[in-house]
């Protein structure tokens, strides 16, 4: 509730809340909360948003989770080490880029590259 009531502010000081168009979002818990209060108060401000439409899912964040749920399946890591995985949050865009050492187990510093 908070979220959307920040969100809600932030687009109505730059006059734009009638510009909505989508939201990114991973899968917590509380993104459902978010968008019921956007929705609620474009409704207030009989702006027509449908919940369904606005929720883009973030792609590196979906393929995380199933690449986890495969390496459990298949055995590779541990139960344990899955949730552990799957709750580890940071930056996918730069954990995806990062440069390996010989032996692809150990990422290496910036400063080893230049």
């Amino acid at each position: 509730e908070n979220m959307a009531e920040a969100i809600w502010e932030t687009l109505t000081m730059y006059d734009i809340q009638d510009q909505i168009m989508a939201f990114m979002l991973d899968n917590a818990s509380n993104n459902d909360t978010f968008i019921d209060g956007i929705v609620s108060h474009c409704k207030k401000h009989n702006i027509d948003l449908n919940p369904m439409w606005i929720c883009l899912w973030c792609m590196p964040h979906t393929v995380h989770l199933a690449a986890i749920q495969l390496l459990e399946a298949t055995g590779a890591v541990s139960c344990s080490d899955s949730r552990k995985a799957a709750v580890h949050g940071g930056n996918y865009q730069l954990s995806v880029i990062a440069p390996f050492n010989s032996d692809n187990s150990v990422f290496l510093e910036d400063d080893e590259n230049d």
